[in-house]
């Protein structure tokens, strides 16, 4: 839900979320919206596929950019604590 509110906010709709505890969730958020540091970062390209033939096995693979930036490859990624 959270790299969906991140990354697609125009798609984002918390009704789709029944599990995600609404207050942590939204203050998370805010947090990303509030950081330059966050921002800087989520103005690359995202969602970027990238596309390439290992070269060892030859094996043709791919995998899907959260934001790529100059360089930069950068990954959502949420955790909890129990």
């Amino acid at each position: 839900a959270l790299h969906e509110a991140i990354l697609e906010p125009e798609k984002f709709a918390i009704t789709n979320y029944q599990a995600v505890s609404r207050k942590p969730f939204f203050r998370c958020i805010e947090a990303v919206k509030q950081s330059k540091e966050c921002l800087y970062l989520l103005e690359g390209s995202r969602e970027q596929e990238v596309y390439w033939t290992d070269f060892y096995t030859k094996v043709a693979c791919k995998s899907k950019l959260d934001i790529y930036k100059k360089g930069m490859v950068i990954d959502i990624k949420t955790t909890r604590a129990r």
